[in-house]
């Protein structure tokens, strides 16, 4: 949704709904009673579910929220028996923490491929119906094939034999009624025999067609089979990936629990059941955010069929005389809206593709990774999906990808809309460099950086995630700097000049 209104698709779609909106009420007051019975209550059906849905949404996020704020409270209680339990340091956590949660991104991303998979699953089951339907299928295309070469066969034929009886009106003898059919039948079997294959007809002599599916639907079946055949190995991987991450992610929990083990004061059994307590309110609020999740789906599934019912009853009221040229309107410019769209969607995905493709090319060391990008807008613009394929032009899969080529691919999107909206807003930016490796540091440093926004707000760790060296990438167009002076009575910033940003960090009390 974030996509569609930076793109500027949001505000035509606004639009046309508002358009839809006024029809709908010119419509409704011509409509007879009972039409205006059932025009109203689907209007209210679809109003009362969005409502619904808005409801939902707003509990999710409150939920989200209350969520991060238990994380952080058992990650301090964490933290805590921890160091009771004297097993770690504190970078030591904080490492076991950075790879806990770059391994539950891991473990959602299979997650959801697996989802995608079992999709498949149905049709895997009726794997031997599937296999009759592709042989009926192929026998139904060489069916129509042989027709088509029989006919064409039989129109030659008669084309000659018409030929033949054009030149035997030059003759100056006449051919008897029998030889003229003996020869009209050998003609028609020999050219059968030599340009046709007669043993292909007697192999459909009864063969019946069921489906008579065209070419495009054929393409479609094909491409379901195939999907279905490779889904075993990618479904193999996904498992072999899965399980990987998640034998990791026991080893983390395990080393954990067995620092926690080591302390068993009545303090530090306090600290564990307050824990223990905590997370398992977590788990209880994914639950219910999971629930509420599932109603949205359901809510919009049923607002599309309400909407669709709608439509189609609108179309059949008709408008009065005093509100038909406001309807004739309404109708005509929903409809330039909608052609408007279609134009307006390919060429912005296609303009936002080119971009970020270049934009990929340029930031990424690996210059072999990515070879295309195809942008996809679907719906009414909120949902879009970004695709690469490589060299050998299969389709990426996200999860190969390292951390820092993520964020990589995150910066390069973030910049091609930048580009694509031509809309000069500040961009803002924190832990800059966490995930990068030198090289991908030094191509964002020089070629995103200074280039992304007018103005770009960074917030690093000194020396964690911008080193001195790296700083000099940056400096000579660093405007204005800042360190974060922590007193007693709070914190506040101090303006140091951009030259010396290194050597200040270094007199203070902090740099260590």
């Amino acid at each position: 949704l974030a996509y569609s209104q930076v793109l500027g698709i949001q505000k035509y779609e606004d639009l046309k709904n508002e358009l839809v909106r006024i029809q709908d009420d010119y419509r409704k007051s011509s409509a007879k009673p009972q039409e205006k019975r059932e025009f109203n209550g689907l209007i209210a059906d679809i109003d009362f579910k969005e409502g619904e849905i808005n409801r939902l949404t707003e509990e999710i996020s409150n939920l989200e929220e209350d969520r991060v704020f238990k994380r952080h409270n058992s990650a301090e209680l964490q933290s805590k028996l921890i160091r009771e339990g004297d097993m770690m340091s504190a970078d030591e956590l904080q490492k076991l923490n950075d790879r806990k949660e770059e391994l539950g991104i891991v473990l959602r991303e299979a997650d959801d491929s697996l989802k995608d998979l079992y999709s498949l699953t149905p049709l895997g089951l009726a794997g031997g119906i599937m296999a009759e339907h592709a042989t009926q299928l192929e026998t139904e295309k060489a069916y129509k094939q042989n027709k088509l070469q029989l006919e064409g066969v039989n129109d030659k034929t008669d084309v000659i034999l018409g030929d033949i009886e054009e030149a035997k009106k030059g003759l100056h003898f006449s051919i008897d009624i029998k030889t003229r059919d003996f020869y009209e039948l050998q003609i028609r079997q020999l050219i059968k025999k030599h340009f046709y294959n007669v043993s292909d007809e007697s192999k459909f002599e009864h063969f019946s067609t069921l489906h008579d599916f065209s070419q495009g639907q054929i393409d479609e079946f094909t491409h379901i089979i195939a999907k279905i055949k490779d889904s075993k190995s990618s479904f193999e991987n996904l498992i072999n990936k899965y399980t990987k991450a998640k034998s990791e992610l026991y080893t983390i929990e395990k080393n954990i629990r067995e620092a926690e083990k080591k302390a068993e004061s009545d303090y530090v059994q306090d600290l564990r059941t307050r824990k223990e307590n905590i997370d398992r309110q977590i788990d209880s609020i994914g639950i219910e955010i999971g629930k509420r999740q599932s109603e949205i789906e359901s809510f919009k599934e049923q607002v599309i069929a309400h909407k669709k019912q709608k439509e189609i009853l609108s179309k059949k009221i008709n408008v009065s005389d005093q509100n038909r040229a406001v309807d004739n309107e309404a109708t005509r410019l929903i409809n330039t809206i909608q052609k408007f769209l279609i134009r307006f969607k390919d060429e912005k995905k296609k303009a936002l593709a080119k971009k970020l493709e270049a934009k990929l090319q340029s930031y990424l060391h690996k210059t072999n990774l990515v070879k295309k990008v195809i942008v996809d807008i679907n719906g009414n613009g909120d949902d879009v999906d970004i695709c690469l394929f490589g060299y050998d032009d299969k389709k990426i899969d996200n999860s190969i990808l390292s951390m820092g080529e993520r964020q990589m691919f995150a910066s390069a999107l973030l910049s091609a809309l930048v580009d694509e909206t031509e809309i000069d807003f500040p961009v803002f930016i924190d832990s800059p460099m966490q995930k990068f490796d030198p090289q991908h540091t030094k191509n964002v440093l020089t070629k995103f950086y200074p280039n992304v926004s007018k103005q770009v707000i960074l917030f690093p760790l000194l020396k964690k995630e911008l080193t001195e060296e790296e700083y000099q990438y940056i400096q000579p167009i660093v405007n204005k700097s800042y360190l974060i002076n922590n007193e007693k009575d709070g914190s506040h910033f101090v303006e140091v000049k951009p030259e010396n940003l290194f050597e200040e960090y270094n007199n203070s009390g902090y740099a260590n």
